[in-house]
């Protein structure tokens, strides 16, 4: 199979019309079924019901629909290689994963539940909970919102963790890096790396003890990291200390790299922003997400356990790399990712094996979302009758008086 060409070809207009009825539906989805959904939540709490299960219910049928919905513009393109040994694994896990666009959250998901992992608390920006109602579902589903003020974050991790704690299998969803990589990013982790760079040669220069070791506080940047990545952005510790203290054990690690492709190796935050995006340019965009295990204890230093920072900076160059390894491969090799590289592991002897998914059709999504598109459409149409017919009899009934009247005057 050839390469895809990444030619920017819009959709079909029948599939932007689609997209259209469709997103109708969706907001009618999200104004109505959402608030009912959390208003049974609440109830249930009332009367001390234990509401996990409906929880994840709801939580899955949300993330359904939205498939259902973006696919219509953006195709089914999408696989996941994870490895075998996160499905068999109890206890709690942390999931981190690289930030690439607004739809990381969809990608995690998927993955996660194709792993069969329950419950799933994501990390994220406290933005997004500014939208009417999304609030109401994020509640439900236990989101942690941070704001990026330390002092307020402290206590709402806190209490998410508290959560995560008290369910047996639960896994915290984090983006260390806090936001996409992008020019402005990307310049910025240049200027970080120097001026770390420039800290590192102030203490050698730095005879007394006290100031040395003060400046040596500030170092965040393992000595070993000589350059900014490409395709991922320096991380920040600061959530995963948290939540590292917080949650009563962490059994395993849960290592999710999200790759996007796009041409000339563009920034996928910006190649494929929303305007773009429904505006039907990527009828069949492409990702991977690839989720590796991890046990904290496995590793010799002990960098999870000891050292966040470093271990997070190690994470992130390990994705980089393997972000440029993936980008090489043909399209065929990224489609059947896990296929390909478990013959790499048995060529090796590596025990290491990837369980693979891809797209499915959504077939009750879709048809969920079909019968509501019809459903308005039908609305929409059967009002532009009902408004079409009495403009008509008023417009008749004024002839006929005027008939009645003027005869002479005759329409």
């Amino acid at each position: 199979m050839q390469e895809q060409s990444y030619k920017e070809k819009k959709v079909s207009k029948i599939r932007l019309f689609w997209f259209a009825v469709s997103s109708v539906f969706y907001v009618a989805f999200f104004f109505a079924i959402i608030p009912i959904m959390y208003a049974i939540y609440r109830l249930g709490g009332v009367f001390k019901l234990d509401m996990a299960r409906y929880r994840s219910v709801v939580g899955r049928f949300w993330l359904e629909i939205t498939r259902a919905w973006l696919s219509v513009v953006i195709g089914q393109n999408m696989t996941v290689a994870c490895d075998t040994r996160i499905l068999g694994a109890k206890g709690r896990a942390i999931v981190i994963s690289n930030h690439t666009t607004y739809m990381d959250w969809i990608y995690i998901w998927v993955a996660l539940i194709a792993a069969k992992k329950d419950p799933i608390i994501f990390v994220a920006k406290k933005e997004v909970s500014s939208v009417p109602i999304l609030n109401l579902g994020i509640d439900m589903l236990k989101f942690i919102l941070l704001t990026r003020d330390k002092s307020k974050d402290s206590a709402t991790l806190l209490k998410g963790c508290d959560y995560a704690s008290a369910a047996e299998n639960s896994c915290v969803v984090i983006y260390p890096e806090g936001t996409f990589i992008d020019k402005n990013t990307k310049e910025g982790a240049d200027k970080f790396l120097q001026a770390q760079k420039d800290l590192e040669k102030q203490i050698e220069e730095t005879e007394d003890l006290d100031e040395k070791n003060r400046l040596k506080e500030k170092l965040k940047i393992p000595s070993d990291i000589t350059k900014s990545f490409d395709r991922v952005i320096f991380p920040k510790s600061f959530g995963l200390d948290t939540i590292k203290s917080s949650i009563k054990s962490i059994e395993y690690i849960i290592n999710c790299t999200i790759f996007v492709k796009t041409p000339e190796n563009a920034y996928p935050s910006v190649h494929y922003s929303g305007d773009r995006l429904f505006k039907g340019m990527f009828p069949d965009m492409e990702s991977l997400v690839v989720c590796d295990y991890e046990d904290p204890e496995a590793d010799p230093e002990r960098e999870f356990r000891t050292d966040t920072s470093s271990y997070l900076y190690h994470t992130f160059a390990k994705k980089d790399a393997l972000l440029g390894d993936i980008d090489k491969l043909k399209y065929e090799q990224r489609r059947k990712y896990g296929d390909f590289m478990n013959q790499e592991f048995e060529r090796k002897n590596e025990e290491k094996q990837y369980e693979v998914y891809t797209s499915s059709s959504l077939p009750s999504a879709r048809l969920v979302m079909t019968v509501g598109s019809l459903t308005i459409l039908s609305l929409v149409a059967y009002a532009i009758f009902i408004v079409a017919a009495f403009f008509f009899r008023f417009f008749i009934k004024i002839n006929w008086s005027i008939n009645d009247m003027f005869p002479e005057w005759t329409l």
